[in-house]
């Protein structure tokens, strides 16, 4: 920019003599002036007076030597600041070819007003403007600030914090990128629990969102509700309201639950249509009912463990006399209460998580329909465990009943007295409720039984064997049911040590969890965890080792199959990397399961719809204006710093009119010589005003005819008349 010289309005004096010695000077001036004044008169010679007063002053300005300054200034260029959004959104349809167009634009706007721009891409992590923008304009003299131009879809995610903008007093304008007839459908989340309690249904509020022109003409929308290991479910809302999705756990542990709407023809993304919600569903309270036949050591076993865990309310009844029993004691004496069948076994058997049949045999307590009942709790979802003694292999076997379809095995013979080590089976290496057993296992470590019921197994999984292979533990599924069956009395010889006991409390336990439906403990399950931000390692667990398909379905609708083994230890895994963020369901076999990557759906592909909705604000406080990229660009004008910088179609940069001094000097506001010959001048002119005001004198001169003249021209005669 232009160099000028100008002058400033500023004196100073640089005095030739010291102020105290010049103070003197201009004493003596004055007292000499009074002086002549006095012998003169008062009423004369002012106008000479006035002349000597006006030569002094020269003469002591002249020795205050009075100095005035000036600058030599360098104009210089106001700057502005361009910001482009860089972030992921901008990759839709033509935003970014929009947002080079305007910045080619900017620069030659800025070039041909003498502006000088500063470019900042901004918006790379997760659209966050404010970080990027502070450390450009901790760059940029503020004083010299013309404007900010934001170019981008007005999709930031840190809005709030760029109110900072609006006070550094300058205007901020917003070129809006994106196609105005774009259209979007997402589903939001409102409002989930994270935690609930197993069998009491807990409330998810979503709300579907249409943005864009003509978004859609439905006025409601089908959503899938899918939770994982539960039937799928679908459901009518309303589009633009908040709805209330109800959902009931039906185990414990974390359920991920998959919520989808079908898009919009024509819309750009698909990821923001669906949603996943975790929840970690807890028992409030395991209700276990055990029925013991007859007195014997497992019984109080089975008490110890069931009481020992907190979270279990324990219902137990020990058979100790029939109906028809004959006793020479009086009712009363008897501390016996009666056996509430009808209330056990018709009213409240659905609110018990697990019933188990400790050493029972039909005879007569249980009618044929509470059996019924029983077999029917198993398939309709509830668990059933049965510890046989020697009598599951005589005439009032729990096999001759109702629930003997239900039975995972079937007698072949009497009990079978005879010492033998309880051993994991080759499934039972596997199986989750046995395997951590394998730790202990070994024909030293375990103590010996001394009694097994020999059997067949017709389903499920024999996780112990006894001598010959005989199944000791049989863990098995029947419909929506689970069962487990022990073929012997006599675990308790573990409890007390004998020949070294054995793992009772870890085997009885895990067997119990597995019946309550522990997720931990399931058989066939698929879990999978993030790695970094774009990877997921996928674990599969089965009883049956050998290689599968697994299939995972991304956010974009696309599918991606791996194949992955599953090895004789019962796992199998596999790493999965340069996934895009977003929801992924998996399938392997009948096992389903829902992961996210990168810590959820991409913020980016979220919200797709260019808007300046965010921004808005913003710019409104700060003065500037608002133009969207579509079809002509704004005009752009150099505008006054107190003038209005936006109008109808135009964007304004104010001027700010900043300078940089380069030089600062002093200059004489006149020469010593100048001086000297004005005080000269006017003390002539002085002289010469009193010269004509003075009078011509007392001296007379001689005429011929020896006549005296004064100088008025009168005078006497003398001579001829003196004689």
């Amino acid at each position: 920019m232009g160099i000028r010289q100008m002058p400033v309005a500023d004196f100073v004096f640089d005095p030739l003599l010291p102020w105290p010695s010049w103070s003197a000077l201009a004493l003596l001036l004055v007292a000499l002036l009074l002086f002549g004044a006095f012998r003169e008169g008062w009423r004369t010679g002012w106008t000479a007076r006035g002349l000597r007063l006006a030569a002094g002053l020269v003469l002591l300005a002249a020795l205050a030597q009075p100095m005035r300054r000036i600058a030599v200034e360098r104009i210089l260029p106001d700057e502005l600041l361009i910001a482009l959004d860089v972030s992921g959104s901008m990759a839709l349809g033509v935003r970014q070819a929009q947002r080079e167009a305007a910045l080619s634009r900017l620069r030659e706007e800025a070039r041909d007003a003498g502006l000088v721009p500063h470019v900042v891409r901004v918006g790379r992590d997760r659209s966050h403007y404010a970080e990027d923008l502070r450390a450009a304009l901790s760059a940029i003299d503020p004083a010299r600030l013309s404007a900010v131009v934001l170019v981008g879809d007005g999709l930031v995610g840190d809005a709030p914090a760029l109110d900072f903008l609006a006070r550094i007093g300058v205007p901020v304008h917003l070129l809006l990128a994106g196609d105005p007839a774009m259209r979007d459908r997402r589903l939001v989340i409102e409002r989930a629990s994270e935690y609930a309690v197993v069998g009491k249904p807990v409330e998810i509020v979503v709300r579907v969102e249409e943005n864009g022109t003509s978004a859609g003409t439905a006025k409601t929308v089908d959503l899938v509700i899918e939770p994982v290991g539960d039937a799928i479910r679908h459901l009518s809302i309303p589009i633009g309201r908040p709805v209330p999705v109800r959902f009931t756990p039906s185990h414990r542990g974390d359920t991920w639950i998959r919520l989808a709407v079908p898009p919009i023809a024509g819309e750009p993304v698909r990821e923001n249509n669906e949603r996943v919600v975790k929840i970690r569903a807890v028992r409030d309270r395991l209700r276990v009912l055990l029925i013991s036949g007859e007195p014997h050591p497992g019984e109080r076993i089975w008490r110890d463990i069931l009481k020992s865990d907190p979270a279990i309310d324990l219902v137990h009844f020990t058979i100790l006399r029939l109906l028809d029993s004959q006793d020479p004691a009086r009712p009363d004496e008897l501390s016996l209460i009666p056996f509430p069948t009808r209330r056990l076994f018709e009213e409240d058997l659905d609110g018990f998580d697990l019933v188990i049949f400790d050493r029972y045999h039909f005879r007569g307590v249980l009618a044929r329909q509470h059996l019924e009942n029983i077999r029917d709790y198993v398939t309709g979802g509830g668990s059933l465990l049965i510890a046989n003694g020697p009598e599951f292999t005589g005439e009032e076997s729990l096999a001759r009943t109702p629930i003997g379809d239900l039975l995972p095995v079937v007698a072949t013979g009497k009990a079978r007295l005879v010492g033998f080590r309880p051993r994991l089976s080759k499934i039972g290496k596997r199986h989750p409720v046995t395997m951590p057993l394998a730790a202990t296992t070994g024909r030293q470590s375990w103590g010996r039984w001394f009694r097994i019921l020999p059997a067949r197994v017709r389903a499920g999984a024999p996780v112990l064997s006894g001598p010959g292979g005989l199944p000791l533990l049989v863990l098995a599924h029947h419909e929506k049911g689970r069962l487990a069956m022990l073929m012997s009395d006599q675990f308790w010889l573990w409890a007390r040590g004998i020949e070294g006991g054995g793992p009772y409390v870890t085997l009885l336990r895990r067997t119990l969890h597995w019946l309550m439906r522990e997720p931990e403990l399931a058989e066939e399950a698929l879990r999978a965890e993030p790695e970094g931000r774009d990877g997921l390692r996928v674990t599969r667990r089965s009883l049956t080792p050998g290689t599968r398909p697994l299939v995972l379905e991304g956010p974009d609708g696309r599918r991606i199959t791996r194949q992955m083994a599953v090895a004789r230890t019962g796992f199998g895994s596999v790493r999965l990397s340069g996934l895009a963020p977003g929801v992924y369901r998996l399938a392997s076999g009948d096992t389903r399961q829902v992961a996210l990557v990168g810590g959820g759906p991409d913020p980016e592909r979220d919200e797709v719809v260019a808007s300046p909705e965010r921004l808005a604000g913003l710019v409104e406080r700060s003065g500037g204006g608002i133009v969207r990229l579509v079809g002509s660009e704004p005009q752009w004008r150099r505008t006054a710093a107190d003038e209005p910088a936006h109008g109808d179609g135009w964007l304004g940069l104010p001027h700010r009119d900043r300078r940089q001094l380069l030089e600062s000097r002093l200059a004489p506001l006149f020469a010593p010589a100048m001086a000297g010959g004005t005080a000269i001048l006017l003390l002539l002119l002085a002289w010469w005003v009193e010269r004509g005001r003075r009078p011509a004198g007392t001296a007379q001169s001689s005429s011929p005819s020896g006549a005296s003249v004064n100088s008025s021209g009168s005078g006497t005669a003398s001579g001829d008349r003196g004689r």
